[in-house]
């Protein structure tokens, strides 16, 4: 889902919540921007101070037996 993100508006910044180390590798060699663990902390707060008018869009993915992957857009800022 990062890649066709990042092929659409290459100017977009692409925010990636993660369950581990292992995703976070992926994502950021993916070209997330930013990777968030939702099992730790607080990812929405965390959304928020990179991006503090929003996402101008989210998209999610489910895999069979696996939570949906988030991924927030915020065009324009990097």
């Amino acid at each position: 889902m990062i890649q066709p993100v990042r092929r659409a508006d290459a100017d977009a910044t692409v925010i990636s919540t993660i369950s581990g180390p292992e995703k976070a590798r992926s994502a950021t060699a993916a070209g997330a921007h930013h990777v968030i663990n939702h099992r730790e902390g607080a990812p929405a707060a965390e959304i928020r101070k990179l991006a503090p008018d929003g996402v101008d869009a989210g998209r999610g993915r489910s895999l069979p037996g696996r939570p949906a992957a988030r991924i927030g857009r915020v065009a324009g800022r990097r």
